[in-house]
């Protein structure tokens, strides 16, 4: 990677993953104030140790415009507490399944995306 790129990574804190055959579950944060305009050149998975069993596919959503802010959210995607607000999160970024590694951009930015095997 050059120099300048910055990264950041972003976990879920805290889930407790719920006795069920299956849980999609929904974790909404913001973005540092200080952290301006950016290209996403690159993604990967980051699942903790002892867990890859139970990761099969990550999404990463941005949020519609119009609105300035919307509530933080840490819970299972289909909760009656989940804020109805979060409906206007379904502009998929960035999409992890398992098997995949790292998916890199040109960093050009002509819309090719390949996998590093």
């Amino acid at each position: 990677m050059p120099a300048d790129v910055q990264t950041m990574e972003i976990r879920a804190p805290d889930v407790l993953i719920p006795d069920n055959e299956t849980t999609y579950w929904c974790y909404v944060t913001e973005l540092p104030q200080d952290f301006s305009q950016h290209h996403i050149i690159m993604y990967e998975a980051v699942v903790t140790e002892g867990n890859e069993a139970l990761v099969h596919h990550m999404e990463v959503f941005q949020c519609a415009a119009e609105f300035k802010s919307f509530p933080l959210f840490n819970g299972p995607c289909d909760s009656k507490m989940k804020p109805d607000r979060l409906n206007y999160c379904r502009h998929v970024l960035a999409a992890w399944a398992l098997g995949a590694k790292v998916c890199a951009y040109c960093y050009m930015f002509v819309p090719v995306c390949f996998l590093l095997l």
